[in-house]
C-alpha cells in the first residue's frame, strides 16, 4: 500500500508521510499540496502501519475541508472505515455531549452563532434601554470574547442559575460588564453554548478532571491538525493536552497565510512551537503547483517585507503557462475611457467591436502585450476600474472559454460597482459571501422553534418564533411578558404557558397576552413534546406541521423560502443515513449549526479575500489596490499591517496562469485622495508590468524604509499641509507612529506612519 501512497506524492510529501511519531511542523506554503500530505498521512497510518482509525484523530477549521478528507481517504482507503476528521467545534460539541455531565453542565445544550448573539443583545438593550449609539453590538460582542479568553466565566455557566447571575448583574454600575452577565444569564437561561464556550468548556473540563484528560490523551495515538496557523491560543491549550501522552502531533500550515486575527488566531503560535515542545520536527513543502512562476516571484517579493526566521521561497512546479493561455493587458481600453467624458458605456461598446478578440499581433500594435508578469492596471476611478476588470473577463470568456475566474475585493463595499459592471456587460458571476445556509430567516426559524420546543427556558428562541409567522404580540405584550416572567422566575415561555392555564397570580387584563393566535401557538407547541422520540425528519415534518409555519409560505407563494426548507428536508434524511448510530433532532440540530455551506464554482466569481482563501483561479482581478483600502486605514500598528500583507498574499496566489492589480485613481468618499497601496512597492516595479495612466503611485513605488512603512528617521524636519513644519522627535516601529514637535503647535503630536508628510531638506 505504501508504494500505492508514495507514487503520487513528492519527497518532500513522503517525507511527512514516514516521520510518524513525535511532534512535527509541516511549513507548508501556497498551493504546495499540504491537504494532500495530510491525508496520505491519515490513510498510512491505517493501512501501512495498521493503526486503528479511532486512535487517529485530524483536526481541520471548516466542515468543506473535513469532508474533503474524508472523501480523499475512503477513494484511498475504502468507504467502511470511520474516520476521526471534524472541526474543532465539531469536537469539542461531540465531547461535551459525552463529558459535559462531569461538571454537572447539561448535556442538551444548544449551540449558538453570531447571529444569536446579536438577537440575545438586542434583547438586552431593549430591557435595559441602552443606546446602541453609546455601545454598539460589535463592541459589546468583542467585549465579552475578551471577557471569555480565561476559563473563570465558566463556573457561572454551571454553578449559577439565571436569576443568580441576573442579581449580581443588577448590581453593578458599569454597563458593560452589566450586559455582560446579562448575557451570561440569557445563555444560562437557555442552556445555549457559543462557539468559543465550546473550546472553553472542553479545556476546563480536561484541565478539571485528570483522570479523563489522561484516558482521553492515551486513547489518540495520533493528532493532526489542518491550516495550523489559524489556531487561536485556546485551540492550542486543547491540543496540548489530547497530545500529551503519546506526544504525537502532526499540524501543517502557512504562517503567511494567517489572516482571521480578528477570530483570535495567532501566527506565533506555529513559528514558535519549540518553546512546548523541545523535540519539535519542522519539514518544508516548497513545490508550488498552482502559480505560475513570475506571479509566485511578485507574491515572495511582498510578504519577505513580513521578517520570519523560518520562511522559504517556494518554487514553482506548474507547467509553463504558454502565451496562448493569457490575455492581453488592454492598454489600450484604459487610454480610449479617458477620452470620452459622458458615457464610458458607449465606449466600453465601441471598443468591444475593436479591440475583444484581436490576434496578438494587432493587440501589439495598438499597445497591448501579452505578459506573464503581474499586471498593475492603472485607471481614473472605481467607475473605469469596474469596465476594464468587465472588459478582460469578457476577452478571457471569449479567447480561453472554460476557465475560472476571480474577482477579489478587500471590502464588501467595492462589490457594487463591480457588480453593475458585470450586469450591464451581459457576465454571468456569483457573489460568494458569508451568508451562510443557516442565516436565511427561514431556517433561522425553523432552527428557533426547534430549540424552543427541546428547551422551553431558551427566551432567546421565543423571542424569535412568537412573531414569526405575525400573532400580534407587539412590544407592549412582550414587556409585560417580561415582567411576569421576571416576578415568578420562570421563562418566557413557561410564563406564557402558565398565563394561559391560569396557573399565575396576575392582574385580570393580563390575559390579553393570550390572543386567539397565541393561544393556538400554545397548544402547538404541546404536539411537539415529544420530538427527541422521533427521527431528525420526523420531528422536523412534524414541527412544521403543527405550527403551519410551511402552510403560511405555501400561502404567501414565497418559492425561495419553501426550497430552503426542501433543502433543510434532504440535509436531515441525509445526516440520519450517514450517521454510525441512531440520532434524533438534537443531534441534527448541532450539526446543522456547526456546518458550513460548500462553495459552489462558477466561471466567474466575485468575493473578498477571506471568501477566497483555499480557493484558486485561473485568472485573478484584485481590486482596489489603495492605500486606506488594501491595506486598511484601520490597520495601523505593525501587527495589523503584516495581517494585511498577509492578506494580500492570500489574495495574489489564489492565481494559476495571469494576476491582474487594479489601482483606481479619483478620491474616496470622505473626499480623500485615492493613493497607490504600500504593498505595491513592497513588490517592487520589475516584478510588475504597469500599464494605463500615469497617476500619482511613484512615492509608493519606492521600497519604504522598513516593512512598516516608516520613511524617516528622528531628527528629520518634516512638514504637515495641515500641522506646518516639525521635527521627529521619535519613532515607533511596533505601532507604526512617529512623535512629532511641532513649531506652530508648540507641542507634539502623534501621527501613524500613513500620515501624508514630506521631509524638508536643510538649507
Amino acid at each position: 500500500m505504501s508504494d500505492i501512497l508514495f507514487k503520487d506524492l513528492n519527497k518532500e510529501q513522503i517525507e511527512c508521510l514516514k516521520q510518524t511519531e513525535g511532534v512535527i511542523r509541516v511549513m507548508a506554503g501556497a498551493g504546495t499540496g499540504k491537504t494532500r500530505a495530510l491525508t496520505y498521512r491519515f490513510a498510512y497510518l491505517l493501512s501501512s502501519l495498521g493503526i486503528a482509525p479511532r486512535a487517529i484523530l485530524a483536526l481541520t477549521f471548516t466542515n468543506r475541508a473535513a469532508g474533503e478528507m474524508k472523501e480523499r481517504i475512503a477513494s484511498l482507503c475504502g468507504n467502511n472505515i470511520a474516520c476521526n476528521i471534524m472541526t474543532f467545534h465539531g469536537y469539542c460539541a461531540h465531547f461535551l455531549k459525552l463529558y459535559g455531565s462531569r461538571v454537572n453542565f447539561e448535556s442538551n445544550f444548544a449551540i449558538i452563532d453570531r447571529n444569536d448573539s446579536k438577537e440575545i443583545l438586542d434583547n438586552i438593550y431593549s430591557y435595559l434601554s441602552v443606546n446602541g449609539r453609546d455601545i454598539t453590538q460589535r463592541q459589546m460582542l468583542d467585549f465579552i470574547a475578551l471577557q471569555k479568553s480565561g476559563l473563570d466565566y465558566i463556573s457561572y455557566l454551571k454553578d449559577k442559575s439565571a436569576l443568580e447571575i441576573r442579581q449580581m448583574a443588577d448590581g453593578l454600575d458599569d454597563l458593560k460588564l452589566k450586559i455582560y452577565y446579562y448575557y451570561l444569564s440569557a445563555q444560562r437561561q437557555s442552556i445555549s453554548l457559543d462557539f468559543d464556550d465550546l473550546i472553553n468548556f472542553t479545556v476546563f473540563i480536561l484541565k478539571s478532571d485528570a483522570a479523563l484528560a489522561s484516558d482521553i490523551s492515551r486513547a489518540l495515538e495520533y493528532i493532526m491538525v489542518d491550516e495550523f496557523q489559524d489556531v487561536d491560543g485556546s485551540q492550542y491549550e486543547l491540543l496540548k493536552i489530547l497530545c500529551h501522552y503519546h506526544n504525537n502531533l502532526f499540524v501543517v500550515g502557512d504562517p503567511d497565510q494567517s489572516i482571521y486575527a480578528f477570530r483570535g488566531s495567532d501566527p506565533k503560535i506555529m513559528l514558535t512551537m519549540q518553546t512546548d515542545f523541545a523535540s519539535l520536527q519542522t519539514l518544508y513543502l516548497l513545490n508550488n503547483y498552482r502559480t505560475q512562476s513570475l506571479i509566485l516571484d511578485a507574491a515572495y517579493a511582498l510578504i519577505a517585507h513580513n521578517a520570519s526566521d523560518l520562511r522559504k521561497k517556494l518554487k514553482a512546479c506548474r507547467k509553463k503557462t504558454d502565451i496562448k493561455e493569457l490575455v492581453t493587458t488592454h492598454e489600450s481600453f484604459i487610454k480610449a475611457l479617458n477620452h470620452d467624458t459622458d458615457d464610458d458605456r458607449q465606449v466600453l461598446d465601441t471598443l468591444s467591436l475593436n479591440a475583444i478578440a484581436k490576434d496578438e499581433l494587432k493587440a501589439a500594435d495598438k499597445g497591448d502585450i501579452k505578459d506573464k508578469k503581474t499586471i498593475l492596471a492603472c485607471v481614473k476611478n472605481d467607475r473605469q476600474e469596474a469596465l476594464y476588470i468587465s472588459h478582460v473577463i469578457k476577452s478571457i470568456l471569449k479567447e480561453q472559454g472554460d476557465v475560472s475566474i476571480g474577482v477579489l475585493c478587500r471590502a464588501h463595499m467595492q462589490i457594487r460597482e463591480l457588480e453593475r459592471a458585470f450586469i450591464e456587460n451581459k457576465i454571468a458571476y456569483k457573489v460568494s459571501s458569508t451568508v451562510r445556509y443557516t442565516d436565511r430567516k427561514e431556517i433561522r426559524d425553523i432552527i428557533a422553534y426547534l430549540r424552543l420546543m427541546l428547551n422551553g427556558n431558551d427566551d432567546t428562541a421565543f423571542v424569535r418564533v412568537i412573531n414569526s409567522p405575525r400573532r400580534g404580540f407587539g412590544k407592549s405584550r412582550m414587556q409585560r411578558l417580561r415582567e411576569l416572567s421576571q416576578k415568578h422566575n420562570m421563562s418566557l415561555f413557561n410564563t406564557l404557558r402558565a398565563l394561559a392555564q391560569m396557573q399565575l397570580e396576575c392582574a385580570a387584563d393580563d390575559n390579553r397576552l393570550i390572543t386567539k393566535a397565541v393561544g393556538a401557538f400554545i397548544l402547538a407547541s404541546y404536539k411537539c413534546s415529544d420530538l427527541l422520540s422521533l427521527s431528525p425528519i420526523q420531528a422536523l415534518d412534524t414541527l412544521l406541521s403543527v405550527f403551519d409555519y410551511e402552510k403560511k409560505l405555501r400561502d404567501s407563494g414565497d418559492v425561495d423560502r419553501l426550497e430552503s426548507l426542501s433543502l433543510l428536508r434532504q440535509m436531515a434524511i441525509a445526516f440520519a443515513k450517514g450517521a454510525q448510530e441512531r440520532v434524533n433532532i438534537a443531534d441534527f440540530l448541532s450539526s446543522l449549526m456547526l456546518s458550513s455551506d460548500k462553495t459552489v464554482q462558477c466561471s466567474t466569481e466575485l468575493m473578498t479575500v477571506h471568501n477566497a482563501k483555499g480557493l484558486e483561479f485561473d485568472y485573478v482581478f484584485i481590486a482596489g489596490v489603495n492605500e486606506g483600502l488594501f491595506p486598511s486605514r484601520k490597520a495601523l500598528s505593525a501587527e495589523q499591517v503584516q495581517e494585511e500583507r498577509r492578506l494580500f498574499y492570500v489574495a495574489m496566489t489564489r492565481a494559476r496562469r495571469q494576476l491582474f492589480l487594479v489601482q483606481p485613481g479619483g478620491f474616496f468618499a470622505n473626499s480623500e485622495r485615492r493613493r497607490a497601496s504600500r504593498f505595491i512597492g513592497d513588490i517592487g516595479q520589475d516584478l510588475l508590468q504597469k500599464i494605463g495612466l500615469d497617476i500619482s503611485i511613484d512615492d509608493n513605488m519606492q521600497k519604504p524604509a522598513s516593512s512598516q512603512g516608516c520613511a524617516f528617521e528622528p531628527g528629520d524636519k518634516v512638514f504637515s499641509d495641515v500641522l506646518g513644519a516639525g521635527v521627529i522627535e521619535n519613532i515607533n516601529d511596533k505601532d507604526c507612529e512617529y512623535v512629532i514637535f511641532f513649531e506652530r503647535l508648540g507641542r507634539s503630536r502623534t501621527l501613524s506612519f500613513m500620515a501624508p508628510l514630506k521631509k524638508l531638506e536643510e538649507p
